[in-house]
């Protein structure tokens, strides 16, 4: 039982050095330069090795999604549950904990996701949709009790023009045409969706002048 339970740690932490070293080659290469050959290079390891923990490079790209997901979760949690003085900064830390950890995930990356493994690519979007839905449809609650929101917004739909905005502007192609990085791009979403557009009541009210948003 001893030998097993040795054995069991040993491929544990086998496991973990592959995907580490994988999510590195990943990062710097893309999907599509991603292979088992110079993985196995990277850790001095026979190709068959890696072939007994993994079917190929598809399944192990898939794992390095799915630890990295849970490792960005587990921080996200701890950053919420920490206090802050006021919920403008509660709010603020939460964008800037997305915008990092999403870009750190080279264009390239994302490009060649969409192009060679869209399971992936979806996983990576449906991760992002998913947090923002429930984390910042969390801080939205707190924003409207504490009075930094207009309770006259429908949630749902604010988020689902977050959500939109987010999957169209920052898609590979939108990116390439506009050469624009992907942290100004999520910076410039979420000012517009904070305080819109208008410069002053004055417009808001002639648009809506029974129901202005205060």
């Amino acid at each position: 039982m001893a030998k097993a339970a040795d054995a069991s740690r040993r491929n544990s932490e086998l496991k973990r050095r592959i995907l580490v070293s994988g999510r590195a080659i990943l990062m710097t290469s893309g999907y599509s330069g991603f292979n088992m050959d110079n993985l196995a290079l990277e850790l001095g390891l026979s190709k068959k090795t890696l072939y007994a923990l993994f079917s190929g490079k598809r399944e192990l790209a898939a794992e390095i999604a799915d630890a990295t997901i849970v490792a960005w979760n587990a921080e996200l949690e701890a950053a919420l549950g920490k206090k802050y003085k006021n919920f403008p900064l509660k709010l603020q830390a939460t964008a800037l904990f997305i915008f990092e950890k999403y870009n750190l995930v080279p264009n390239n990356l994302l490009a060649d996701l969409k192009r060679y493994a869209p399971e992936l690519w979806r996983k990576v979007y449906d991760w992002k949709k998913e947090i923002i839905s429930t984390q910042f449809g969390r801080l939205y609650d707190e924003g409207v009790a504490a009075g930094f929101f207009s309770p006259k917004v429908n949630k749902k739909i604010a988020i689902d023009c977050y959500c939109a905005a987010e999957a169209a502007l920052l898609s590979p192609e939108y990116l390439s045409a506009s050469k624009l990085q992907p942290k100004k791009i999520q910076e410039e979403i979420f000012r517009i969706m904070l305080y819109g557009i208008a410069s002053g009541p004055k417009l808001k009210k002639s648009l809506h002048p029974e129901d202005a948003y205060e």
